[in-house]
């Protein structure tokens, strides 16, 4: 239902409908932004979709923030006047309370200053300026950042950098067709100080919009207009063992900008509800953080590992409170990259901010030393170093240390080994031998020396050799025992060709066992059906009702009537007195499949009845099997009283 309304001389479309919800009325402008008032007084940036017009369009709430705050000389809005005229007393009361709470939540943040000119000017220079030309003419440009026309000696090219004459900025060409409303953001973050006893963690977002004026495709001017906007305030205590985070929220109800507290999402990045630019790494500003160590005390660790990790970029990828909370970490995460263990310094302090995030014991028992964290000899931590290991690389190190200690040279022999199988995982691979020699009592030497010889690897003679146990238990009902385990049998001449007659022997194995337990099977299901001779045959009207015999019946039927009585649980299910299965046929031909399900009352419920390609029976047939369902439910109940 559509009406045409006039606030503050703007036509807007106003469309009423019913959800899931309740009513709802939605008002439209006619650029097409959308503003949608819920049936419990509370706004919603929302399409009218399919409840009122099938072509309406999502739009971003930015959009629609633009447009609904608009104000007249009279300092309305087109929102505000809307909500004069629909809401009542109750709900504009309720709205206004809400709205003096939020604004009460900015008065904590009236002691923190405005970000520093030093800061922006730090933002914005690294964010870049742009080059503005026409395709038109490609040797002149205007300058995003002193708005000056430059004339270049050969032909500009976008995405190419320059360099202006007046501002000495760097310049990125663009072309005004490449311009677009579209913001773009880049986000930075400073640390600052909130009091005497809490450290601040500030995330702003920088963003740049540049128009042209153009006539007959040749540039006249063009303005950039640039914004820097900080979006989520972090407070931290000095000790770092707690912090609270607070996102800037705009409430379309209530019109208010405000600090809202809230916990962050589980992750690698400790972020709620948030755009997914603020996803991305941040640049961290460090131009203050000298002057902060001076005026709070007992800081200066924080301080100097966020600067070692920035410098050295150990963590590129962190956010500043991230690197706060790994702080602690960092000293050993120094002496790692300090030795050359770039790899696993940056594990160090991933995993103490990850272990923050999931309440994780990594912490707790981190050592301090590169010795203790490595636990090996020398010779392995020099291996370590020359390599740059990763973290799964030192597990697998270790893993061999815990198993045969100081073998040295042994460890270099498998891991030489597994380097040299292409397409494989190193350390996975190493575990894997540690694990057969240790399993089957067997040296490193013997096992890479035979290795060497085949054409397959690791992951092969395991798999040969827990297949061949397995089968051997098959056949002879007992395992095969440690004491028997033969050179001949863990190192076969042909490693492919005794790996692919050992998975036939099982798959043989396998096949005889399940036979015999169709067979076993097959013998109770005759026993349920025994008693019920009388109705196996039975003709009721023009249908023939019959029982299956045999596992093989139902995958007949099912193949026959195309459906999946053969393949599920069906045939377990009647031989367990579950359910009972019958076969109706017409004109000696196959019709439909029929289940019944026996209640605890021992009455019996139909559960479906499927014709070809599971398609619906007749109502003649359901009749029919109506009637056959109560005499099978009588004989049953008949059988039950005579024993």
């Amino acid at each position: 239902m559509f009406s045409i309304k006039i606030i503050e001389h703007k036509k807007y479309l106003v469309g009423k409908g019913i959800n899931a919800d309740g009513k709802f009325l939605s008002v439209i402008s006619k650029e097409g932004d959308i503003l949608t008032l819920l049936e419990n007084g509370r706004w919603s940036v929302a399409c009218i979709n399919q409840y009122i017009s099938s072509n309406a369009t999502v739009f971003n709430g930015a959009c629609v923030y633009k447009f609904f705050n608009d104000d007249d000389k009279d300092g309305r809005s087109a929102y505000n006047t809307l909500c004069s005229h629909i809401l009542s007393r109750k709900e504009k009361l309720k709205i206004m309370h809400m709205a003096e709470n939020q604004k009460a939540k900015n008065e904590m943040w009236e002691c923190v200053p405005k970000a520093s000119r030093e800061f922006i000017s730090f933002c914005y220079d690294d964010y870049g300026y742009k080059v503005v030309f026409s395709t038109n003419d490609r040797k002149t440009g205007f300058c995003g950042k002193c708005f000056k026309k430059i004339a270049f000696q050969k032909n500009l090219v976008s995405r190419h950098n320059y360099k202006c004459p007046y501002c000495h900025k760097n310049l990125t060409a663009v072309s005004y067709k490449q311009l677009s409303s579209r913001y773009k953001f880049k986000c930075y973050s400073m640390l600052d100080i909130y009091d005497d006893d809490r450290l601040m963690v500030r995330h702003f977002d920088v963003s740049e919009v540049i128009r042209a004026k153009v006539e007959s495709g040749y540039i006249q001017e063009i303005k950039a207009d640039r914004s820097i906007d900080e979006y989520e305030r972090d407070l931290f205590d000095l000790n770092r063992t707690s912090f609270s985070y607070h996102i800037r929220k705009y409430d379309y109800t209530t019109g208010v900008l405000f600090w809202q507290n809230s916990k962050p999402s589980e992750g690698y990045h400790l972020v709620g509800m948030l755009p997914n630019r603020y996803y991305e790494s941040e640049k961290i500003y460090k131009g203050n953080l000298n002057s902060i160590t001076q005026k709070i005390s007992g800081i200066s660790d924080v301080i100097d590992s966020i600067s070692h990790c920035i410098s050295n970029g150990v963590v590129d990828s962190q956010r500043l409170e991230e690197l706060i909370l790994g702080s602690k970490n960092t000293i050993l995460a120094e002496k790692l990259e300090k030795i050359g263990l770039i790899n696993l310094s940056s594990h160090v302090i991933f995993q103490s901010i990850r272990s923050f995030c999931y309440d994780a014991k990594f912490n707790e028992y981190l050592p301090f030393t590169v010795k203790e964290f490595i636990k090996c000899n020398k010779r392995f931590i020099k291996f370590a170093v020359e390599n740059n290991i990763d973290y799964l690389t030192l597990r697998c190190m270790q893993h061999f240390n815990e198993k045969f200690t100081d073998k040295f040279e042994d460890f270099m022999l498998a891991y030489n080994y597994c380097k040299s199988k292409k397409g494989e995982n190193v350390p996975n691979s190493v575990n894997r031998i540690v694990d057969f020699c240790v399993t089957y009592k067997v040296t490193v030497r013997q096992v890479v020396s035979y290795l060497e010889k085949q054409s397959g690897s690791i992951i092969e003679l395991q798999d040969y050799v827990s297949m061949y146990l397995e089968a051997y238990s098959l056949s002879h009902n007992t395992t095969y025992s440690v004491l028997e385990y033969s050179k001949h049998f863990l190192f076969p001449q042909d490693l492919m060709q005794s790996h692919d007659d050992a998975l036939n022997w099982l798959n043989r194995e396998k096949d005889k066992r399940e036979k015999k337990k169709i067979i076993k099977k097959n013998k109770m299901l005759l026993s349920i059906i025994e008693p019920l001779h009388e109705l196996d045959g039975k003709d009721i009207g023009n249908f023939k009702f019959s029982f299956p015999h045999s596992k093989s019946d139902f995958v007949h039927q099912g193949d026959l009537m195309h459906i999946c009585v053969g393949k599920f649980n069906y045939f377990d299910k009647m031989c367990e007195g579950k359910n009972y299965i019958c076969f109706v046929a017409k004109a000696n031909k196959p019709y439909a499949t029929v289940e019944f399900k026996k209640e605890e009352n021992n009455q019996l419920s139909l559960v479906q009845a499927r014709a070809y390609g599971n398609g619906n029976v007749t109502s003649d047939c359901t009749e029919q099997i109506n009637k056959f369902k109560n005499l099978l439910e009588a004989t049953v109940l008949s059988n039950l009283l005579k024993k």
